[in-house]
C-alpha cells in the first residue's frame, strides 16, 4: 500500500472529496498521532465495508484508527491504475507546501509569497513551481512521441504522394497515344482521368486493407502502457483508409487531368 504524508487541509487545497468520514482537522487533537486516511482503492483490497474507527498500522510508522475515506484521485502517472493508499499527519519536518490562489495577477501573487516567506524563512531560498507545470513535465516523452508521429507521418503522405505523382506521369507519357486516341475517338477527360487513376484506386485500397492488421497491433501495443486508454474503434480505420485513398486519388487525378486536356496534336508531334 501506498502512503502519503497531509497535514490539515490538505484534501480541500487539492479539492480532494470524501467518500465517507471526515478529513484531518485541528479540531482533533488525536489526528495528528493516530488519525489514518485510506482512499477507496486500499478499502477495497482490504475488503471493509465499514471501515470508519476500525484499527490498521501502516508499517512502522503509524498505529491508529481510520477516520475518513478520500474518493480515488491519481497520485501517480496516468499510466499506472489508481492504488490503495494511505494518508496521515506525519511527524517529520514539512518538505512542501500546497498553495491554491485564485486566478488573477500571478506576478503580483509571487511577490506576495515572496515576502511572505522571507518574513518566516529569511535564511532559506524561496523555490517555488505550479502544480500542472509539474505535471506537464510527467509527460514531456508521450507529448514529444506523439509530435514525432506527425511528423513522421506527414513526412510519409508527402513522400508516398510525390511518389504517386511522378509515377502516373511516367506512365501517361508511355501512354500519349492511348491518350490522344481515345481523345479523338470522342473519350471525355474524365474518361481518360478514370482510365489512368482506377489502376491506382485499387492498389491504394490493396495496400490500405493490408496496413489495418499492422496499425491496429501497433496501436494496441501502445496504449497497453496506459492504465486509463481509449478502445480501439473501426471507424478509426474507415477515416483512415478514406483519407489515404482521397490523398492518393487527388495526387493521381491532378498529373491525369494534365495528360488529358493536353493539345492532341502537340502530343502526337512531341511523340
Amino acid at each position: 500500500m501506498h502512503i502519503l504524508g497531509a497535514h490539515f487541509d490538505y484534501f480541500k487545497t487539492m479539492g480532494i472529496e470524501m467518500s465517507e468520514g471526515r478529513e484531518f482537522s485541528a479540531l482533533f487533537p488525536n489526528d495528528t498521532t493516530t488519525g489514518i486516511i485510506l482512499n477507496e482503492a486500499a478499502v477495497k483490497m482490504l475488503g471493509w465495508e465499514k471501515p470508519i474507527g476500525r484499527d490498521i498500522q501502516i508499517g512502522d510508522l503509524k498505529d491508529g484508527q481510520v477516520v475518513g475515506v478520500a474518493k480515488d484521485f491519481h497520485f501517480h502517472s496516468l499510466h499506472d491504475p489508481i492504488m490503495p493508499l494511505a494518508m496521515f499527519v506525519p511527524e517529520t519536518i514539512m518538505r512542501h507546501i500546497l498553495i491554491r490562489v485564485k486566478p488573477g495577477d500571478i506576478s503580483s501573487m509571487i511577490a506576495s509569497l515572496q515576502s511572505d516567506w522571507n518574513a518566516f524563512a529569511p535564511n532559506l531560498p524561496f523555490d517555488m513551481s505550479f502544480v500542472d507545470e509539474q505535471i506537464q513535465q510527467r509527460y514531456q516523452s508521450d507529448q514529444g512521441f506523439s509530435k514525432l508521429i506527425y511528423l513522421f507521418s506527414a513526412l510519409t503522405i508527402l513522400i508516398a504522394a510525390l511518389g504517386l505523382y511522378g509515377l502516373i506521369a511516367v506512365i501517361a507519357s508511355f501512354r500519349v497515344r492511348e491518350i490522344v486516341i481515345r481523345r479523338v475517338l470522342g473519350a471525355t477527360v474524365n474518361n481518360i482521368v478514370i482510365l489512368l487513376s482506377k489502376e491506382f484506386f485499387y492498389l491504394v485500397l490493396v495496400a490500405t486493407l493490408l496496413a489495418f492488421p499492422l496499425a491496429w497491433w501497433a496501436i494496441h501495443k501502445w496504449l497497453q502502457d496506459f492504465a486509463y486508454r481509449i478502445d480501439i474503434q473501426w471507424w478509426m480505420f474507415v477515416i483512415a483508409g478514406m483519407s489515404a485513398l482521397a490523398i492518393a486519388l487527388i495526387t493521381v487525378g491532378l498529373q491525369s487531368i494534365r495528360a488529358a486536356v493536353a493539345n492532341p496534336v502537340e502530343s502526337l508531334r512531341s511523340e
